[in-house]
């Protein structure tokens, strides 16, 4: 997976930041687009398998459609870690951690690796991997983001 290169490459963090941060994060921000084109950006739970972000979903409505009209998204996670004043009075930085990958979307219909995926978002918000009731995996739509590239940046404290 190829990191992408930052304007502000003084704040260029490494792919496994990247990834790092994706992992931990407690929500993030899927970005598709709508039938005439424009950006379409939900908060979402997510879980990290290897290079892989999964999502789950009601099996209708916008995001879905966007990700079957065009699978192409983008996944961001950030986190605003201090507000540090400035030299100036009234001025003001943020010290920040973000990332931002982009990859290919695709449900996942049905199989070990909606299982996976479902256990995996489980695991993650509540502690417990599972089991997953077959109807409860019928009833939610999973959807997998192929990670091909990412970005991560960092102003510091």
């Amino acid at each position: 997976m190829p990191l992408l290169k930052a304007r502000r490459t003084e704040r260029q963090r490494t792919e496994s930041e990247a990834l790092d941060m994706l992992a931990r994060a407690s929500y993030g921000h899927l970005g598709t687009t709508t039938g005439d084109g424009y950006p379409y950006v939900v908060p979402l739970n997510h879980a990290l398998e290897g290079t892989t972000l999964y999502v789950h979903s009601a099996p209708a409505g916008q995001k879905i459609a966007g990700i079957r009209r065009d699978g192409r998204v983008c996944f961001e996670v950030s986190e605003m870690l201090q507000l540090v004043p400035g030299e100036v009075p009234c001025r003001y930085a943020v010290a920040y951690r973000s990332a931002i990958c982009f990859g290919r979307a695709r449900i996942v219909e049905q199989g070990d690796e909606k299982m996976r995926a479902l256990r995996a978002l489980a695991l993650k918000y509540s502690g417990k991997p599972g089991p997953i009731a077959a109807e409860d995996a019928e009833r939610v739509c999973v959807v997998a983001i192929d990670i091909e590239a990412a970005t991560c940046k960092a102003r510091p404290v």
